[in-house]
């Protein structure tokens, strides 16, 4: 049919191998590869990053055994494990220790530890405060498809921290993380502060990068290299 959204159909084709690796029902498809790096095109969450995942769940809540399993597995450098356990050191307040599992998983390239590693370089959390790294990290977890990341780059551009101010993609990849599944209110909110300083020839552009960014984020611009405004 037509491009777009319709009441029957949604945005389109469920990709059914994706979204049961998302559940956990089968494994993440093969890493697909770009310019001969390694890292994945699009994330999609393994069985055993689901598994890490209710570890540090199950943990959070005083569940050792699993906060134990979890921490070995962490410990012999599984990429996974590494990225929760970042979380976990977070939530319970050790920011040190959750920089240091972030920055072991990203370092294996684990697109979700990306984004959080950019957010604690944002944050000044557990490591130096550095908006240029955070930029750098979220734009390489954004260009594997992470919500958070596509949200948070988007946000940092169009207010230039920590690059380049470009509003138009900025907007755009904001929009691509809601396409991919991101909501919370002050997202909204942020979203109508910075669609009110476009024009609507910028607000009509910014609708089609970003169905190609939330379709596509390896194609994800490097700010600098789209300053049509």
């Amino acid at each position: 049919g037509q491009p777009g959204w319709s009441p029957r159909f949604g945005y389109g084709v469920v990709n059914a191998d994706a979204a049961a690796a998302i559940a956990g029902i089968v494994s993440a498809p093969a890493a697909q590869q770009e310019n001969n790096d390694d890292r994945l095109v699009i994330f999609h969450p393994s069985r055993a990053f689901v598994q890490d995942h209710r570890w540090m769940i199950a943990a959070q809540h005083g569940n050792t055994e699993d906060l134990n399993n979890l921490r070995s597995a962490a410990g012999k450098g599984h990429a996974n494990a590494e990225t929760w356990m970042a979380f976990y050191e977070h939530a319970t307040g050790n920011n040190v220790a959750s920089a240091h599992w972030a920055w072991l998983a990203s370092q294996a390239g684990q697109p979700v530890a990306e984004s959080f590693l950019g957010t604690l370089f944002n944050r000044g959390w557990g490591i130096p405060l550095d908006p240029r790294a955070a930029h750098a990290w979220w734009l390489r977890s954004a260009q594997a498809g992470i919500p958070d990341a596509l949200y948070n780059l988007g946000n940092t551009i169009a207010a230039g921290r920590g690059s380049v101010s470009n509003p138009v993609i900025g907007y755009a990849l904001m929009q691509a993380a809601v396409l991919r599944g991101l909501r919370f209110p002050p997202m909204m909110q942020n979203m109508s502060r910075v669609r009110s300083h476009l024009t609507p020839q910028q607000y009509q552009r910014t609708a089609r990068l970003a169905q190609g960014f939330a379709a596509d984020p390896s194609s994800i611009p490097t700010p600098w290299s789209d300053t049509k405004n």
